[in-house]
């Protein structure tokens, strides 16, 4: 598995008329969809979606590490536990199963094309999922990591993140249930993604953002002890 940073012009001629299918333009931001009377920030409003933790390209890489590694590496922080990396490998094989041996992480905008000289920060990343026993990045680059979208060429699911905490996941009744068998069921998500909110949002001002998120798509709303908001 690896990821590296392609040209805009590679995006734009092989990968933007996907997105421009896969996504309502208006709700890129999961900001905009909490507040909308829109039930999906995808164009396929029948998919069903999920909450991960974390972020794609902030985490995913690291989801195939040993256990050892993943715990030596994390337990400072007390980010990314062997639990949290579990939900990532499923999901990664479960797009691997359906043939998008390859996807896109980009913040290009999908209503624009900028050229490869482009003075702004967006830029795409091509994740291979070919072998999954191999990690690798080919550039330390984090500008596509900010408000990223994630798709495959099967256009069968597809991601949004905001920013680091979480990754809103959407997809086809198939593909979500092979991701949640993989996983060991919907609950083991939802408790992942319920301990990541639950822990890193204690005093921000974000709480409500999440508390309306998960209403909104029917999960279990994160409770913050130290301030009782619910």
């Amino acid at each position: 598995m690896w990821r590296r940073r392609i040209k805009n012009s590679e995006y734009y001629r092989d990968w933007n008329s996907d997105a421009a299918r896969l996504f309502n333009l208006e709700l890129m931001s999961l900001y905009n969809f909490v507040d909308s009377a829109v039930k999906s920030p995808f164009m396929n409003e029948a998919w069903t979606i999920m909450v991960l933790p974390f972020q794609l390209c902030s985490r995913g890489l690291y989801a195939f590490d040993d256990e050892a590694v993943i715990e030596r590496e994390f337990k400072e922080d007390g980010l990314f536990s062997t639990d949290d990396a579990l939900i990532w490998r499923a999901l990664f094989e479960t797009i691997r199963e359906i043939g998008d041996l390859q996807f896109i992480s980009s913040n290009l905008p999908i209503d624009e094309e900028l050229p490869d000289d482009s003075r702004y920060g967006n830029c795409a990343a091509l994740f291979d999922l070919t072998d999954m026993n191999v990690i690798e990045e080919s550039e330390s680059s984090d500008h596509y990591t900010w408000s990223p979208y994630a798709f495959g060429k099967s256009r069968r699911w597809a991601g949004l993140s905001e920013h680091d905490d979480i990754t809103l996941v959407g997809g086809d009744d198939a593909f979500v249930k092979a991701f949640i068998d993989r996983c060991g069921g919907i609950e083991r998500v939802q408790e992942r993604y319920l301990n990541r909110i639950e822990c890193d949002m204690i005093y921000s001002d974000d709480q409500e953002f999440y508390v309306q998120l998960s209403k909104k798509i029917g999960w279990p709303v994160p409770h913050f002890e130290e301030t009782n908001y619910v």
